[in-house]
């Protein structure tokens, strides 16, 4: 990866237009590096305020509250206070809430006893387990994502 964005970086330096991937060849094997407009934040500002400055970059935050650690007869009234608190700022586009469905702790392990392999890959299908490739990089190199 590292080189992938090495001539990535070199190849379109000065440009406005941006290719959105890299081919790179070895013989008949092809493999496509994609570069996304995907930014993970940083803790730490010092690093980025000593290379670009302030011009791309401003202070932002999150917060993540997890539903299911509320008493279930508390949800509705918390949210609905959060609602107002935010509306009461003129800060309501900036709250949001997501539902999400999601397996108990216990399900990764049971799900192996519990079900079929052909009723795993279907539910596979709407909740897939995580998972990662990795290639072999040339002759006894390491393996990396």
């Amino acid at each position: 990866m590292a080189l992938a964005k090495s001539f990535y970086f070199t190849h379109h330096a000065g440009q406005m237009a941006v290719a959105s991937s890299i081919e790179a060849r070895a013989g008949e094997k092809v493999v496509r590096v994609g570069f996304s407009n995907s930014y993970r934040g940083s803790a730490d500002d010092a690093p980025i305020l000593r290379v670009v400055g302030d011009q791309f970059f401003k202070q932002s935050f999150e917060l993540k509250i997890k539903g299911d650690l509320i008493p279930e007869s508390a949800v509705e009234s918390i949210i609905g206070e959060l609602q107002g608190i935010f509306a009461r700022h003129g800060a309501g586009a900036a709250l949001s809430a997501k539902a999400v469905f999601k397996p108990t702790k216990d399900f990764h392990t049971a799900r192996h006893t519990l079900f079929s392999a052909e009723q795993n890959l279907e539910i596979d299908k709407v909740v897939p387990v995580g998972a990662s490739v990795k290639t072999k990089l040339g002759r006894g190199g390491s393996y990396e994502d």
